[in-house]
């Protein structure tokens, strides 16, 4: 499985779920799961979508 911080999308600023133990696993950037465990993931998300 891919390092944390090498993935794109918000799943690594999440608490919500248990989908990043499954090995086929691709992150997404819209989850209605999506509950945050940094306060600041929305301007860590638009720092990495300005970066593509």
């Amino acid at each position: 499985m891919k390092q944390l911080e090498d993935m794109p999308g918000i799943c690594k600023y999440c608490a919500g779920c248990l989908r990043l133990e499954s090995e086929d696993f691709k992150s997404v950037y819209r989850c209605k799961d999506f509950e945050p465990i940094k306060e600041n993931w929305h301007e860590l998300v638009e720092k990495e979508l300005k970066k593509k």
